[in-house]
């Protein structure tokens, strides 16, 4: 009774695994390098110089802070000799107000220039996401992965070039 139960469970293990490999092997996967499609758009190109046209004023704001540390700084080198003592004193914390000004806002300035930096990357990529999904669907494939992460992938399944094409054209 025992073997006869073993086999009726290999036979009835066996007919699942060939339904199941039929099953995978009638599914169409695709590959799509959503690095290179970033990298080959030209919204990619202009995200820079949208961040830094976001960034103008506080840009400006910091050469500004700059060319009056390098004026008081040269002032102070010049006329050190015959500055009194309170003077010198002042001018030197004004120049610590200055670069301690001068710090806060730069480092606001990376944090701002990179939070937009990753907004508008962001948008991009959901773009991308969005148009792979349509060139899958249009072309029947089950399954789309990020190539970055697949080891081999054959050239035929890879989308990349189809939606760098498609997201240039604009269509």
């Amino acid at each position: 009774m025992n073997t006869v139960l073993k086999s009726v469970a290999l036979a009835a293990l066996m007919s699942i695994s060939v339904f199941a490999n039929s099953a995978a092997a009638q599914q169409k996967i695709g590959v799509v390098n959503f690095q290179l499609v970033f990298q080959n758009l030209p919204e990619t190109q202009m995200i820079e110089s949208t961040v830094q046209e976001k960034m103008k004023p506080q840009n400006d704001e910091l050469r500004s802070l700059e060319a009056q540390m390098t004026k008081l700084g040269e002032d102070f080198q010049r006329d050190q000799a015959t500055l009194s003592n309170r003077e010198k004193v002042e001018i030197q914390r004004k120049m610590e107000v200055l670069e301690a000004t001068y710090k806060i806002k730069g480092q606001a300035f990376n944090e701002d220039a990179q939070r937009y930096m990753q907004q508008e990357r962001n948008q991009v990529l959901a773009k991308i996401a969005r148009e792979a999904e349509v060139v899958a669907k249009a072309e029947s494939f089950d399954v789309v992965l990020d190539a970055t992460t697949v080891i081999y992938a054959a050239e035929a399944i890879d989308l990349s070039q189809k939606l760098i094409a498609k997201l240039k054209a604009g269509k």
